[in-house]
């Protein structure tokens, strides 16, 4: 079976419009979580059948946004290795999500948790899968935002402490380049 190239965008988009609807839940505790498990799950699920097609066909699949080429546009790449990692991601995130449901924590009753788990698991996946290294810092700022706010809502007494070092850690080579 031949899958289309723009499929390869689904892994991303999957979490990425989890996260908006989530936000929209957010008053809705139980729907919300249940949405965002579902999402987590339908984007490991495509994660995974795209590895499997890619690893059966021996042929990596690539999708030019809007036809341009990198340097210039946006180019996603889901070979072997790049697909190995997402699924890797999405069983972890897929894991580390029924963990936080099912914890006491503080921040998992956070309204923009769930929200930012999902951005945080659509950073990086595609950061495994950019193709261009504009795009590679994009995912990475939204991992490192969503990440470092999630550090700030933990129920650990130094989270705001590490959020700060960790802000300007990031930061410092963006003053840079």
């Amino acid at each position: 079976m031949t899958i289309e190239p723009q499929l390869i965008l689904l892994p991303i988009l999957i979490p990425l419009l989890g996260a908006g609807v989530a936000l929209l839940l957010r008053k809705q505790r139980p729907y919300q979580a249940g949405w965002s498990l579902g999402s987590m799950l339908l984007s490991c699920g495509v994660s995974l059948w795209l590895f499997v097609d890619v690893w059966q066909t021996g042929r990596p699949l690539v999708w030019q946004g809007g036809g341009w080429l990198a340097p210039f546009g946006i180019t996603l790449v889901a070979d072997i290795l790049a697909l190995f990692f997402v699924v890797m991601t999405q069983v972890v995130m897929v894991t580390g999500m029924v963990y936080a449901l099912g914890s006491g924590d503080k921040a998992v009753k956070y309204p923009a948790f769930l929200v930012l788990f999902l951005t945080l698991c659509t950073g990086l996946t595609g950061a495994f899968m950019t193709g261009d290294i504009f795009n590679m810092y994009v995912f990475a700022e939204l991992l490192v935002i969503s990440g470092t706010v999630l550090t700030a809502i933990s129920d650990d007494k130094f989270g705001t402490e590490a959020a700060s070092i960790n802000t300007s850690t990031w930061s410092l080579p963006g003053l840079l380049f």
